[in-house]
């Protein structure tokens, strides 16, 4: 979840790459930044579009995602 990674302005310890960061999510907008960025091991793509994060804007995304987490 890019809102909980201080590295990119969230507020958290999430790091994209590293797995022993991450944790479970049904907010479908999160699920779709993930799915565009890919998922790669050992530098290979194996899952998503493998897009460059420069490419997503973090700022919709975030906005979108704390919509999606409304009651």
């Amino acid at each position: 979840d890019p809102r909980k990674d201080s590295s990119i302005g969230g507020a958290g310890d999430h790091r994209w790459g590293d797995d022993s960061t991450y944790e479970f999510t049904e907010n479908p907008v999160v699920m779709d930044y993930n799915y565009r960025r890919g998922f790669s091991w050992n530098g290979d793509l194996f899952l998503g579009m493998g897009m460059d994060p420069d490419l997503l804007p973090i700022d919709r995304y975030v906005t979108a995602a704390n919509i999606c987490d409304e009651q």
